[in-house]
């Protein structure tokens, strides 16, 4: 009976411990929010390229490097989108792959802040 007695409030002391560990976890804040709150994006640029142009062959690819200028702390992490797939495509890391013939945008927008953003205009063709 005693053994009964001390099985079941170790039952209830576990329960507990689980019941303020799930608390805790809800009330944590992450790591993210925390940085959006203290900093802002001033600007997103692309570095190596001259004008916010690039003609590529067909098959061809390209490498963007991009700048972010902040203030405070916050991430400087960016995303990659084309406007036309077909013709250009482009992954996490910037590298745009030239598809087919025409014309498409290349947009590098700030993960902090989805205003801040930069656009390349991207021909895909002979270069002249």
């Amino acid at each position: 009976m005693k053994e009964r007695r001390n099985i079941l409030s170790v039952r209830r002391f576990l329960a507990w411990v689980i019941a303020i560990a799930v608390a805790v976890s809800i009330l944590t804040v992450p790591q993210t929010e925390s940085y959006a709150a203290s900093g802002k994006i001033k600007t997103v640029a692309v570095t190596n390229l001259p004008a916010k142009q690039l003609t590529l062959k067909k098959g061809k690819t390209f490498t963007l490097k991009t700048k972010v200028t902040t203030t405070g702390k916050i991430s400087k992490k960016v995303t990659f989108k084309t406007s036309n797939k077909k013709i250009v495509t482009v992954n996490t890391k910037g590298k745009i792959t030239a598809k087919k013939k025409g014309t498409a945008r290349i947009y590098v927008i700030s993960k902090a802040d989805k205003k801040k953003k930069c656009t390349i205009t991207v021909t895909v063709g002979t270069p002249v």
